[in-house]
This record gives C-alpha cells, sequence and structure tokens, in this order.
C-alpha cells in the first residue's frame, strides 16, 4: 500500500507499507517529524513542533509518482523509500539503478 503524509495540509511526502498501522507507526515517531523539521521548501520548515501531520492513502497520482522515483514495480520493497512530493531546498537527487 502507499501512502501519503499531509503536513499543514499539504500533500509532503509518500512511502510504502504494508499495512495502516505500519505506516502509522512510522509517522508517530519522533524521529520522522524532526527529519521532516530539518528539511526546508522556499526558505520555510516542511515541519515544525506545531504542524498537523495526516497519514491518509496515496492517490491514484501520488501512487504513480512514488513508484516512478522510487523505481519500486509494485509496493512491496525491502528497504524503505520515501517519495518528497514538495520542492526542497538544497536538495540534489541522484538515481541509483537497481541490479
Amino acid at each position: 500500500m502507499i501512502f501519503t503524509v499531509d503536513i499543514d495540509g499539504v500533500p509532503t511526502v509518500s512511502f510504502a507499507a504494508s499495512s495502516e498501522d505500519s505506516a502509522s507507526g512510522f509517522v508517530g515517531l519522533d524521529e520522522f517529524r524532526h527529519d521532516l523539521s530539518l528539511l526546508s521548501s522556499s526558505g520555510r520548515p516542511i515541519c515544525s513542533s506545531l504542524s498537523h501531520i495526516r497519514l491518509r492513502l496515496a492517490t491514484d497520482k501520488e501512487a504513480m509518482r512514488y513508484r516512478t522515483a522510487s523505481g519500486a514495480p509494485d509496493d512491496n520493497q525491502e528497504a524503505p523509500a520515501f517519495v518528497l512530493l514538495v520542492k526542497v531546498d538544497g536538495l540534489v537527487v541522484h538515481s541509483i539503478q537497481r541490479d
């Protein structure tokens, strides 16, 4: 299953998880919010301690963006991949080809 995290009403990151409970548990980690708070978009932090975070199933378009960017042909991956749906300041993207 592909999930999207909305932060303050903005679709921000998509990822695959085996269940909603698994995805919810990950999003609930303090480290998840902290890591996102280190990133900015247009000079503003993507996430703050006051941000409202909502987990939901990805739309078809978001799921397609996830699959394209992560290189995952399906929703099951051995290693987690996160696809940012917003522009991130100073982020350089590298593509890694799978064997």
